[in-house]
C-alpha cells in the first residue's frame, strides 16, 4: 500500500534491544515488554507517539489503555498480552493444581520445570504468599526468598533457548511446568491430559507493546504501520497465527472460533480478578532481587 519496505530484526533478550537503544542504532519502531517501556522512556530513547496519525487505537480494549506503566499510553500501544501459569500432567497428579503453591508439593519433587528468569520466580513465590508481585517490603522479601530456596529439591531448570517447555511433559514422570498460554497451546496439541491453570492467588500478566524509537528518521511512517496493526482483520491474522490475544475489540469477528473462544488465549475476566502485571522497583529492591536469585541458584551447587 505504502511502497515502505519492512525490515525486521529481532534480538536475544530485552536488554540487548534496550542497548541497541542507547546506542542509536537507528530503529523506528521497538517491541518492549511491560517492564522496559518505562525505563525506555525514562531514558528518553522513545518518541511521543502522535494519536492523530493512529486512529485505529479506538479498537484498543478499554483495560489495555492508560496501564501504570505508560499513562495515557504516552510512549506505547499494547500488541500482544497473555498470562502466566501452570500447565499440568493431569492423570499424574493425585488431586487438582489450583495453586502457586502446589509446586512445593512434596510428592512431585524433582518433578517440576521452572524457567529460570529472577523476577518471575521471585514473583511467584511472593504471589504464593499472597504479597504483592512487586512488594519492596524488606520483610515479605526475606520470606519470599527463603520460601524460594524451598523450592529448590522440587524443580529442575528449563534450558532458556527452548522455545517452548512443552516437551519435558511428554516423558515418564514430569509432572508440571510454570509458563504461558503457548507453553500449554504445544502441550495441549500433544498430550490429552495437558491442562493450563491460573492459579488462585492470581496471574501473572504480560504485555508486549510496540513504540517508535527517538531517534527514528520515519515517525510519521512507523505510526502508519502502528495504525496498520490495529485494524480489525490484522490484529485477528496475528491471533489466528500465533494463538496470543492481541487487544483489539474490533478483531473477534475475524479471528478463528477455535481461538477466539479458547480460555488459554482468552481467560475469562473472573479468572484475571488478582492478576498483576510487573511494575519497575527501586534500585536497592533490584539489587535484593539479585541476592535473592544468586542464593537460589547456589542452592543447586
Amino acid at each position: 500500500e505504502t511502497g515502505i519496505h519492512v525490515k525486521y530484526e529481532v534480538y536475544a533478550d530485552q536488554e540487548e534491544a534496550m542497548e541497541q537503544l542507547r546506542t542509536g542504532k537507528q530503529v523506528d519502531l521497538v517491541v518492549l515488554d511491560n517492564t522496559y517501556v518505562p525505563i525506555a522512556a525514562s531514558e528518553g530513547l522513545l518518541a511521543k507517539l502522535n494519536y492523530a496519525n493512529i486512529p485505529n487505537f479506538r479498537n484498543v480494549s478499554p483495560g489495555f489503555r492508560d496501564l501504570a506503566f505508560d499513562p495515557g499510553n504516552t510512549y506505547s500501544i499494547t500488541i500482544q498480552w497473555g498470562t502466566t501459569g501452570l500447565i499440568v500432567r493431569t492423570d499424574r497428579v493425585e488431586e487438582p493444581v489450583t495453586s502457586w503453591n502446589d509446586l512445593w508439593d512434596p510428592r512431585y519433587a524433582g518433578k517440576i520445570g521452572i524457567w529460570p528468569y529472577d523476577r518471575e520466580m521471585i514473583g511467584i513465590a511472593l504471589k504464593s504468599l499472597n504479597y504483592s508481585l512487586n512488594s519492596e517490603d524488606p520483610d515479605e522479601l526475606a520470606e519470599a526468598e527463603e520460601k524460594l530456596i524451598a523450592l529448590r529439591p522440587n524443580i529442575f531448570l528449563i534450558d532458556p533457548n527452548l522455545p517452548t517447555g512443552a516437551p519435558h511433559l511428554i516423558d515418564e514422570e514430569n509432572v508440571m511446568i510454570y509458563g504461558w498460554g503457548y507453553d500449554a497451546r504445544e502441550a495441549q496439541a500433544q498430550l490429552d491430559a495437558a491442562t493450563y491453570v491460573l492459579p488462585q492467588e492470581g496471574t501473572i500478566l504480560w504485555s508486549d507493546n510496540i513504540a517508535i524509537s527517538a531517534g527514528s528518521r520515519h515517525k510519521a511512517a512507523a505510526e502508519q504501520f502502528i495504525n496498520f496493526l490495529f485494524r480489525p482483520e490484522i490484529s485477528a491474522l496475528m491471533v489466528n497465527e500465533l494463538w496470543v490475544a492481541m487487544p483489539n475489540d474490533a478483531a473477534p469477528p475475524f479471528i478463528k472460533p477455535e481461538i477466539r473462544d479458547n480460555l488459554t488465549v482468552f481467560p475469562p475476566f473472573e479468572a484475571l480478578a488478582q492478576a498483576e502485571y510487573y511494575s519497575a522497583v527501586s534500585a536497592e529492591t533490584e539489587q535484593r532481587y539479585a541476592q535473592i536469585w544468586q542464593r537460589f541458584l547456589d542452592e543447586n551447587e
